[in-house]
């Protein structure tokens, strides 16, 4: 957090963002050619790459390049990475999509106007608040919300996360409602990259190189 924020203050997130869009598709062949495995991954994008309609060329050309499918990739935006430039924002979600790429509405529910962004953006995944999943199977409001989030996003067609997931009670309740996919502590805490590697290989994911 401490690097993100001198990255902002020193106005660099957009080279920040670049070399981790590069980064990741390096990952994604690297995971292939080792292990026989395409890998989706997630990144978020910041206010200064999402409002810069240089980046429609830039991710292109790194695909390009690269031969990857775009499908792997999703990238997660935040009401704040939008609301600077909305008019730019849409243009370069709408372009990115276009390409291939997979948009997230990432902390779904907290912003004042996140249902707009459903109407505005090529939307494919919302992810939902850990604000709505903590303790929900002792609080009756939040089970009629997270329910009612979730069929909102099936009825739109777009799949839905729940986000930090960390009890055995509140994935049972997740999984009644049908949410899609579940992320959180109950099955990891973040790891590295070669921690990640090993535990594949443990459950059989990926086969050793």
């Amino acid at each position: 957090s401490d690097f993100l924020y001198i990255a902002q203050e020193h106005d660099l997130m957009q080279e920040v963002d670049r070399h981790v869009f590069i980064s990741t598709l390096r990952d994604i062949i690297d995971f292939k050619s080792k292990y026989g495995f395409q890998i989706p991954i997630s990144l978020n994008f910041s206010t200064s790459t999402i409002c810069n309609l240089d980046t429609i060329t830039f991710v292109d050309r790194g695909f390009q390049k690269s031969k990857i499918d775009p499908s792997l990739i999703t990238i997660e935006i935040t009401e704040n990475a939008i609301m600077d430039d909305i008019s730019k924002s849409q243009k370069v979600l709408q372009e990115l999509h276009k390409i291939g790429v997979n948009i997230a509405i990432d902390d779904f529910g907290t912003g004042y106007s996140s249902m707009g962004y459903l109407v505005r953006y090529p939307i494919d995944y919302i992810k939902i608040d850990k604000e709505f999943i903590t303790d929900i199977n002792n609080n009756v409001l939040l089970q009629k919300m997270t329910s009612n989030i979730i069929k909102l996003g099936k009825s739109l067609g777009m799949k839905v996360v729940a986000e930090g997931v960390e009890t055995k009670e509140e994935f049972a309740i997740l999984k009644e409602y049908e949410c899609d996919i579940i992320q959180g502590y109950l099955f990891s805490k973040a790891v590295n990259k070669e921690t990640f590697i090993q535990f594949s290989q443990k459950v059989g994911v990926i086969n050793k190189p």
